[in-house]
């Protein structure tokens, strides 16, 4: 196969394939923070890689049809439109050069239509409002300076790395199952990163993901900001959920409450499917709950305590995690106002250690000691299990 033509291959799959999906772009030209934020960190990023970076949209579906950009790549641009690529490398001169590739304008509309058919062109329906394409206005909102089609990738990839001596990719770390003997199909992006790696000529490609992780764990003022305001409506719809449940509801009908609060707040998406468990699921883990074909909506009784944890609300791309169980009735019960006591006093000693320079961990061994000094969690062993999987 040819030089490129691989990544031109690669191309044409991620936009005919994909038309179905990509109907819907939201706002898409609104940088959510000042260009000046997105341009430091890809500056920054190419400083400590000192190569050239290849950095792929992901145009991920979440629950009930929701769209959500990869975050890495959200990160380095504040760019929402699907299917495109940033490329930065230094310019020889100690700066940094970038380029965003991005669909032509059109070019992902109505799958059943040829793409050079003019009824398709000139429909008025065909007409996409607010999303980015190569072009002035691109290059206005996202501060990058040059701005190309899709199509132009793979050659002006092939110039970037000509003479470099590595190339790094923000390479995808999750893998699609497939049945024992089978091999996983690659996603898009695993596909996009064979054909780079192909076009290297036997130079390794690297992964910049993990550089981009470590940025991203020290948040700025306008994250921080995002943050927060993700906290506050996400919190704005557990309060509303509080207000109004009561014996008769069903799990489902107190996530729509919850759903009501936080789009009604300017929320565009659940940061994850929200998870409300009552009386005895409260207790399961949620993933072994789901796969209980009769016990997914349960009817709450009086005396039940309801389990919700729930990333409500995306602010900017930032999303919020509140975890929270009461009483269906509003009142507690003697046994459950003690392990709600309890709980309570975990998460004091958890936050007690929140401090510059502490880790995930001191908190999470706090909090397992007011558990083990009540006689609780047993079972759990933080060395053993890791720190995302220690429950309290």
């Amino acid at each position: 196969m040819q030089e490129g033509a691989a990544i031109r291959v690669w191309l044409l799959f991620m936009l005919v394939g994909s038309t179905a999906g990509a109907q819907h772009v939201a706002a898409q030209s609104d940088i959510a923070f000042p260009r000046e934020v997105y341009a430091e960190r890809r500056g920054r990023l190419v400083e400590l890689l000192r190569a050239p970076v290849v950095v792929p949209s992901e145009y991920m579906i979440r629950a009930g049809g929701a769209k959500r950009q990869d975050s890495n790549f959200f990160y380095l641009t504040g760019v929402e439109s699907p299917y495109a690529i940033l490329v930065i490398a230094p310019d020889g001169e100690g700066g940094v050069r970038e380029r965003l590739f991005l669909p032509a304008h059109r070019e992902l509309a109505g799958a059943q239509y040829s793409f050079q058919d003019p009824r398709l062109l000139d429909a008025a329906w065909n007409r996409l409002i607010r999303r980015l394409e190569p072009g002035e206005f691109a290059e206005a909102a996202t501060g990058i300076a040059e701005t190309y089609p899709l199509d132009d990738f793979a050659e002006q990839l092939s110039a970037v790395v000509a003479t470099a001596r590595q190339v790094f990719f923000a390479k995808e770390t999750a893998a699609l199952y497939a049945p024992p003997g089978l091999g996983a199909p690659l996603t898009l992006r695993q596909q996009l990163e064979a054909s780079v790696s192909e076009s290297l000529g036997g130079r390794a490609l690297l992964d910049a993901t993990p550089a981009i992780e470590r940025m991203r764990v020290i948040k700025d003022s306008y994250e921080i900001s995002a943050l927060r305001r993700a906290a506050e409506v996400s919190a704005q719809g557990l309060l509303e959920a509080m207000r109004r449940i009561e014996p008769g509801m069903n799990d489902l009908e107190v996530v729509g409450i919850m759903e009501w609060a936080w789009k009604r707040g300017g929320s565009p998406r659940a940061a994850f499917v929200p998870i409300v468990a009552s009386g005895p699921d409260a207790v399961s883990l949620f993933t072994i709950r789901s796969e209980n074909y009769n016990s997914v909506n349960r009817v709450m009784q009086d005396g039940d305590l309801v389990f919700i944890d729930y990333g409500a609300a995306e602010w900017a791309m930032y999303g919020s995690d509140i975890c929270r169980t009461f009483p269906v009735s509003g009142r507690f019960t003697d046994e459950q106002e003690r392990l709600y006591e309890i709980v309570l006093e975990a998460q004091q000693a958890a936050i007690a250690t929140v401090r510059p320079g502490a880790t995930i961990l001191e908190a999470i061994r706090a909090a397992a000691a007011v558990y083990q000094n009540h006689g609780l969690e047993a079972n759990e062993d933080i060395d053993r299990m890791g720190a995302d999987h220690v429950w309290g």
